[in-house]
This record gives C-alpha cells, structure tokens and sequence, in this order.
C-alpha cells in the first residue's frame, strides 16, 4: 500500500487569490474616487456560498495595508442570532481597541478627544461608548433627550456617522461588513443609514452579503447616494485550474483528468474546489510523492462531490474525531465566538460529576483542549482570534457559520442545558462591568440553562442600562422580556420593572402600555401594602391621563397617589403630587385651585430644602398668575424660579424660566420683550441641545411673528419647529406646528392650504388622543371654512366646527380655550350678519375671560 504524503495543501485563505484582479481593480478605483472627491462610496458585494466573498476582501485588505495610501480597515462579521445592533458594537470595538483593555472608558475616551478635539466629547462617548459598556455623567443634553426617547436610535447613528466622518479625515477609512445576510434588522438599518448619510469624507463601505439578503430586503439594493453592486461569480475554468495549482503548490504537472475532474466537479466554486482536493487527498485517490501527483483514475471517476455546500458541510463534520466534535459541541452553546476558559469550564464540570480522580486537573484539561483547537485551527475549522473580547481569555471563531449550525443541532438537549448554565456562570465571572449586550448574552444563556430568575434579573439590568441612556425601544424590549420570565410572586422586582418600564413608554409616546404597566405596579404594590409605590404608580397613571386630555380620569388617580403618599409619610411625593394637581387645575383654567396645590408643595419644598424642586413650584405658581392676569406676581415668581434655577446651574430649567417670561410679556402685548426673552432662551437652549425647547421656542416665535404680520419670519421660524418636531417624534408639537401653518395661510388667503394643514393637525391629534390639541385644529378649521364667504354649505360646515370644538372644551373643562371658540364664534355671526348670536357669543366669552384673568375683555 503506498504511503500517502502529509496533507501539504494550501487553504482557501493562504493560497493565492484567484480569478478575482477585475473585482479588486474596482475596489481600488472606488477608493482612489472617495479619496480624491471626498466622497464617501458604498459597495454590496453579492455571491453565493462558497464563491469567495470572505477571501477577496481579506485580500483587498491586505494589499491596502502594503499601499502607497495610509488607509485603514475595518472590519466586522454578522453571526445568526446575533443581539440588536450587534454590527456596531463590534465596529465600535475594534475602532476603538477596547479588546483586552482594563479602562475601556479611558480607552474610549482618548481616542474620542484625538479625533473630535474640542467637539462635544461627552455626548459622543455616551453615544458610542455606551454599547461598550461605558456610562457617561448626564449632561443637559443627554436630560433633554427624555423628551424625545424614541429617536435616540436615530441621533445614535447621526453621532457614528459624523465620527467616522471625521476619522476618515485624518486617514481614508474602508468600513467592511461581512456575512450580511445574517444580520439581525437593527444591523441591517445601521448599515443602511450609514450608507445613505455619510458625506463629505473618504469612506468606503462593503456590505458583503449573500442573496437570500434581497429576498428579506428587496430594497436594500435601491439605496441613495454612490453605491455600486459587485457580484462575485464562479471562476471560469482556466481559473479553477490555476486555483487547483495554488493549493498543491509543491507539485509539477498536473494530470489532465484531474484538471477536467476539477472542473466539472466544482463548476468553479473555490470552495469546492478546495473540498475537491481534501476529499482526493483523504481517499487516497490523489497522492503526493516527489513533486509528481498521481491519481488512481479508476477510482476518480466514481468521485461524486457533495451537490451543494450544505452537503459538503456534512461530509467535514462527519470527518471529525469524537474529541474533536465533543469540543466543537460545547463551543456552538457559546455562538459564533468562544473563549478556551469556558471550555475548560465545561470539561471541568464534566470531570466533576463523573467522580474522576483529582479534581484540580486544569493543565491536563487545558493542554488538551489547546491542543484540539489548535489542529482545528489548522484545518479551517476555526480561527483563533488576536484579541479577546474577554481579557486574558484566548477567544476563537468558527471560520463557516454552517459547520457550527450543523455542529450545535448535534447537541442533546440535556447538555445543551448544562452547558448554557456553566457558560453564563463563568462569564459572570469574566464581565464584571456588563454593557447591555453583554447583559443580554447572558440572560439568553441563564434562560437556556433553565435559570428564569437570574436571566430575567440580566434582562431587567440591561433595560436599566439602556433607560439611563434614553434608548427607549431598547429599554421596553429588555424590560418585558425580564418581566415575562419573572415568577409572579417576585412582587418586589415586578413593581421597579413595571414602574421603569411605564416611565419608558410614557417618554416615547405609547401611552396605553404605560397605562396598563402602571395599573399592575400599583395591584403588586397593594398586595404587599407599599403606599408609597402605589402613590407613585397612581400619579404616574395620572399624568398619563392628563397628557391625552382626559382630566376626570387624571384628577381621580392623583387624588389617590396623594393619599397613599400621606399615609405613607413621603412629603417629597405629596409635594411631587400637588404640583401634578395644581399643574392639571392650571391646563383647565382652575386657577385658583391650582395655585393653592402649587402653594401647598412649595410650602413642603421649602422644608425639606430642595432648590430644583422649589424652583418647579415656583416656575408653575409665575405660570398661573401669568395666565389669571397677575402679572406683577407672575413676574416675581418666574423671575426668582429663574435666579434659583441659575444658581444651581439648571441650565433646561432657565430656558423653561425665560419662555414663559416671555410669555408673560405677549400676555400684556408687549412683543418686543416677549421676543428678545425667547430669543436668549432659544441661544440657551442650541448651547446645551435643548432640542424640545428650541422647538417650543420657534413655535411660540412663529406665533409671535404671525400676530404681528410678519409672515416670512413666521414661516420661517415655523419651518425649523415643524423639522424639530418631526426629528423628537413630539406629537403635541407636530399637532401645534400645523395648526399656526394653517393659520399662516389662512392670512396669506391660501384657503386649501390653511385645509391641508388643519386637517392633517386635527388627524394627528385624533391619532395621539390630544383632545386639546383636538379642540384647537377643530376651532381653526371652521375659521377656514367661515373664511369662504356667504357660501351655504362653507358657513354650515364653520358652524359645525365651532360646535365641535364647543363640545369638547366644555367636557374638558378648558374654559382658557372655550373662551377663545366663544370669541371665534362672534366673530364668524358678525361676518354672517347674525347680530344677535354675535352678541351672545360674544357675552360668554367676555364673562369667561372676566372670570379667568380678573378683569373684563383681556384675552392672551
């Protein structure tokens, strides 16, 4: 029998590339436009398994790293399964070389200054270090943001995107993004975005894919700006050849049966290919003596490669040694990525409960296990990887997402179970500082293990983690999957989950969850007596209701919160509570309720001496005397809550204060101050990225200007409201941007116009259950309608409107904007010539006003 020589073959990755100069040439000329255009292009590279993809970027990669041209690569791998988000915490890791380091914020935050030099460096470490696990001091941005929670995604990737801007300003930059097709949807969107939004920088981004990518995205392909598609196809036969070269590069000649065999065997996939020379080699059909190769030709014809890469997966697996496939077993639990120390984990936890001998056997274990690795590596099982994500753990990947798919199926369930429950133990022993994917890697490795309580308390952990953050749908995500594995008799857990998991869906707009969260933290806190959490998920349920105008339900609910909290003995939450009370009496026009609720907290406040909360009491009392038409007393108040506010640096507290300084001014007509007030507030408010209350401000400013005639400026400051508005997702605002729109045109004549608008604000208010803002688009949707003259229908159609609007201001007790509608309605029977129900109408309204602001006529 003849001896069959070492497997001396090349592998797929060290053989030369092959078959692929006219991909790489268009690479190159990709790079040199981004570079000498500033320009950034994007790239989908398209081929089927086996086909190559993987090896030419490598290659590209390689030969950009020995040009002319400094340019750096990145470059990060899709696994299934993958966390949300996954491909950017990887790129963030890399860029930032956070692998093995013992400060990964000092790490972060070096890089960050080096490239950002006086930027805002905090938000773009919160940003960006965030998913690394880094936690940043809130700054008054990152406060604003609780305004607007739902587009944290959104201003997460605007900071990435400028980052890599400016980093590839200082070098060109090549972002790859292999195996896309696995990607979860949250990759998919920030790879997407990325692609569509980079500007003005030498960047190339490769998304490297497979096509059953299209077939869950067909758009993908249809994205905006540079892009081009590279498909990778199968080598043409001479090149199949020259590959087969390539990986038995000792030998001469090649026989030309093995060449054809080649050929119509593989039909020039490169992987198979490489199967093909493996399977010979094994067989014994091809042997290597001297530099000749021989072939038993006989037996090469019965050769039947696998008919699919899938096929020819199997056949790699079902080569292994049972050593080998016991290890690559217990790797699949962990993912695509592994580390050495868990795998001695679980052989040690097998040693144990075998009762073998001395349990202290790590170098035995760990030399075998290396070992074992080592000859997979070697065969192209594996990749030993030159950083660890784990500090002083040696990390290795499985190099073909289907061997390690195949492998994991091999599992029992039973084992599968064991070895989720000594991985999760063991990495909470590697990740002392967890960031929310890693929370989350291992609450999927409690849950699987069968340990419910421990995973739903990672999960919890990592919607904290995200909520501190202002990631809101991220936060709602891991908080219900921790609710939904918490035992219902873990009462005190569900209460904090709930009661964290309300507030989040508050912030981002989903208020009948936040409702039904907050009704079951109040029905745990009752079953173990907790007033004081009752009180506090009562108020909450209050709030909630007074946002979406339903004032009854509100009052009802806040008036149990401050009993529960009396009984309870928290004065900071009866202050909390009465301030919610005073500020619901002040939205109906209940003036004098609402200061003696507001009196009542800061009389509180002032003895357990909380400046913050002082200054809120303060700022709602200036508020209510502003509007009751005491605006000496209104200007004292506003004025010391702004001292207060300046004093403790509450910098999103002094542009609250000057707006409704501001406000107090146009109260008494006196735009000129009114305008010169918001305007500091509207700096103050762009200095510390206070984008709500820039978008407040031009509103009340397009406002201003309108009532004093000067449409541009009014449209002008309305345009960037109405874009604010859209970017922080605020439907209140968006409702009241395009109600003054409608105003604006119905004072330029465009009465179709003025329509769109008004109805589109009365459609949005409808949707977000805003019955003032309801009220208010109804109101000026029949002044539209009176404004088409003596037509019939148009005055029976205003009138209809008016009363709408009638109906519902009285159910809501709103008697500031009843009076407005009364006043409206005088107006529109004065046109009409109904002198009488003109002054009715007029009546009500006087006596209404009279009534709110202490004096006859004044209307603000």
């Amino acid at each position: 029998m003849h001896q069959v020589a070492p497997l001396r073959t090349g592998t797929f990755d060290h053989a030369p590339l092959t078959g692929r100069e006219r991909e790489l040439r268009e690479l190159d000329l990709l790079l040199e436009r981004a570079v000498q255009y500033q320009t950034p292009q994007s790239v989908v590279l398209v081929g089927t398994q086996g086909v190559g993809k993987t090896r030419l970027l490598s290659e590209w990669a390689t030969r950009l790293a020995d040009g002319a041209i400094p340019v750096r690569c990145l470059s990060v791998v899709s696994h299934d399964g993958d966390a949300p988000h996954a491909l950017v915490t990887r790129l963030l890791a890399q860029r930032f070389g956070v692998h093995g380091a013992t400060d990964v914020e000092q790490t972060v935050r070096a890089q960050l200054e080096e490239v950002l030099e006086d930027r805002r460096l905090a938000e773009f470490l919160h940003f960006l270090g965030g998913p690394l696990g880094v936690t940043v001091r809130e700054t008054p941005f990152l406060r604003a943001m609780e305004d607007a929670p739902v587009h944290y995604e959104a201003i997460g990737r605007t900071m990435l995107r400028r980052f890599l801007e400016l980093d590839a300003h200082r070098s060109p930059l090549v972002v790859m993004f292999d195996e896309l097709h696995l990607a979860d949807e949250g990759s998919l969107g920030d790879v997407r975005a990325l692609a569509e939004t980079l500007g003005g920088a030498p960047v190339v981004l490769v998304a490297c894919c497979r096509p059953e990518l299209f077939v869950r995205h067909p758009d993908f392909l249809r994205l905006e700006g540079d892009h081009t598609r590279l498909d990778l196809s199968s080598l043409s036969d001479e090149e199949t050849v020259q590959l087969l070269r390539s990986l038995l590069p000792e030998v001469g000649q090649l026989p030309e049966e093995l060449s054809q065999a080649a050929i119509e065997l593989t039909g020039g996939n490169p992987a198979f290919v490489e199967e093909l020379v493996r399977t010979l080699l094994a067989d014994g059909i091809l042997r290597v003596e001297g530099e000749q190769p021989t072939v038993d030709l006989e037996r090469l014809e019965e050769v039947e490669l696998p008919m699919s890469v899938e096929e020819a997966v199997h056949a790699r697996i079902a080569v292994l040694q049972a050593a080998e496939r016991d290890v690559l077993e217990k790797a699949t639990t962990l993912g695509g990525v592994f580390w050495l120390g868990a795998l001695l984990c679980f052989a040690r936890s097998e040693h144990a409960l075998s009762g073998r001998g001395d349990l202290w056997v790590a170098d035995v274990l760990q030399q075998t296990i290396t070992e074992i690795l080592d000859g997979l590596v070697e065969r192209d099982y594996l990749l030993k990887l030159p950083d660890s994500s784990i500090p002083g753990e040696v990390e290795y990947a499985f190099k073909h997402n289907m061997e390690r798919e195949l492998i994991g199926r091999m599992v029992t369930p039973e084992a599968r179970r064991h070895y989720h429950l000594f991985a999760a133990q063991w990495l909470e022993t590697r990740l002392p500082d967890r960031s929310e994917a890693q929370l989350e890697y291992l609450a999927d490795h409690y849950e699987k293990g069968g340990n419910r309580r421990r995973a739903a308390y990672c999960y919890v952990h990592a919607g904290d983690k995200a909520r501190s953050r202002y990631a809101g749908e991220q936060a709602i995500r891991f908080y219900e999957r921790g609710l939904a594995l918490l035992d219902p008799d873990e009462v005190l857990a569900r209460i904090e989950a709930l009661h964290n998991l309300g507030d989040v869906c508050t912030l981002v707009g989903r208020h009948p969850e936040a409702l039904e969260h907050f009704q079951q933290m109040w029905r745990m806190s009752w079953l173990l007596d907790q007033k004081a959490k009752g009180g506090a998920a009562h108020r909450r349920i209050g709030r909630v209701h007074r946002t979406l105008g339903q004032y009854a339900e509100a009052s009802q609910h806040l008036q149990l919160a401050l009993r529960l909290f009396r009984l309870a003995g928290d004065q900071r939450g009866v202050a909390a509570v009465l301030d919610d009370l005073g500020q619901l009496a002040w939205v109906k026009g209940e003036y004098g309720a609402a200061l003696e609720q507001h009196r009542e907290a800061l009389a509180l406040k002032r003895q357990f001496g909380d400046p913050r909360a002082i200054a809120v009491s303060l700022h709602c009392i200036g508020r209510v005397h502003r509007d009751s038409g005491a605006f000496a007393d209104a200007m004292a108040c506003l004025t010391e809550a702004l001292e207060v506010r300046r004093a403790v640096g509450d910098r999103l507290g002094v542009v609250d204060s000057l707006t409704n300084l501001g406000t107090t001014h146009r109260a008494q007509s006196d735009y000129t101050r009114a305008v010169e007030l918001w305007r500091e507030a509207l700096e103050q408010a762009r200095a510390i990225a206070d984008r709500a209350g820039e978008a407040d401000l031009l509103l009340l400013l397009g406002e201003a200007m309108l009532a004093l005639g000067k449409l541009d400026e009014a449209q002008e400051h309305l345009t960037q409201a109405s874009a604010l508005a859209g970017l922080l997702g605020d439907g209140r605002l968006k409702a009241d941007c395009g109600r003054t729109w409608a105003e604006v045109r119905l004072a330029l004549g465009d009465l179709v116009g003025a329509e769109e608008e008004a109805s589109r604000a009365l459609a949005l208010s409808e949707e977000q259950g805003l019955r003032p803002q309801m009220g208010a688009a109804l109101r000026t949707l029949a002044e539209v309608a009176a404004g088409r003259g003596a037509d019939a229908n148009a005055r029976s159609a205003a009138a209809g409107l008016f009363d709408r609007a009638v109906v519902l201001f009285t159910e809501l007790g709103h008697l500031a904007e009843l009076g407005r509608t009364f006043a409206g309605l005088a107006d529109f029977h004065d046109r009409c010539g109904n002198w009488k129900e003109a002054d009715q109408y007029r009546s009500r309204a006087d006596e209404i006003f009279g009534r709110l602001q202490g004096r006859d006529g004044l209307r603000s």
